[in-house]
């Protein structure tokens, strides 16, 4: 690097450790958040067949 400035495109696409790193937990973080949206639907359907459950029972 020149002063800051890139001169060629490949050194901007070479990844470091640190971006293997940042991409890696980023990663896992997406696959946490989706394990949290997935138990939180399956509550929400719980609560929706004992809901439901409720009111054949009541007929």
């Amino acid at each position: 690097m020149n002063g800051g400035i890139p001169i060629a495109d490949s050194e901007l696409d070479t990844p470091t450790i640190d971006s293997q790193y940042v991409q890696q937990h980023m990663a896992n973080e997406r696959t946490f958040l989706a394990w949290v949206r997935t138990g939180i639907a399956m509550v929400g359907v719980g609560f929706l067949a004992a809901g439901l459950g409720v009111q054949f029972f009541l007929l």
